[in-house]
């Protein structure tokens, strides 16, 4: 479960977030909706602890995220822009998010199939990130994010990118 509790975030003088609360129970799929400018981009950032609040907290189980490496681990992220490595091969990118997050051989090797098939990046699976439309770029991040099987995933922007078929197909992933 996640809690954000009167959660706030400044930049400056600007207020990008003013005493959001909210509750989401697990297994649960949930979209922020708003035009440009509104602060999902920046509530998501808060709740995954990439940034601090300027007031406000966000409760993982029941513990604080910011500072809390142990729920790192449990918690997957992927940015609107996801930075990536372009002269990574798919497969070395996916590989090297892992081993950051000490995923076990064996865990690695079950989770890759699913992951590409879900995600349709088998064909792609030894071409350079450089070389990839933004679409399958986007995909690839969000491979990094589901390899090592976090209990929470944060998407922002999931289907940026992809065209309607891929958007559907996401869509249905998601619902998985």
């Amino acid at each position: 479960m996640i809690e954000v509790n009167h959660l706030s975030k400044k930049y400056g003088e600007i207020n990008a977030l003013q005493n959001v609360d909210f509750v989401l129970p697990r297994n649960e799929i949930v979209f922020f909706v708003g035009p440009n400018g509104a602060g999902k981009s920046t509530l998501m950032r808060l709740m995954c602890g990439y940034i601090a609040p300027t007031q406000g907290e966000v409760l993982i189980s029941g513990q604080n995220i910011q500072n809390n490496h142990s729920l790192y681990s449990s918690l997957g992220y992927v940015a609107e822009n996801s930075p990536l490595y372009p002269d990574m091969t798919v497969y070395e990118y996916i590989k090297y998010v892992a081993d950051l997050h000490q995923i076990k051989s064996q865990d690695f090797v079950q989770n890759l199939p699913i992951v590409l098939h879900n995600l349709q990046l088998e064909k792609v699976l030894t071409q350079r990130i450089d070389t990839l439309s933004k679409g399958f770029k986007h995909r690839v991040a969000i491979a990094g994010a589901l390899i090592f099987n976090p209990e929470i995933l944060l998407l922002d922007e999931p289907t940026e990118g992809l065209d309607p078929n891929q958007k559907y197909q996401m869509h249905q992933f998601m619902k998985q």
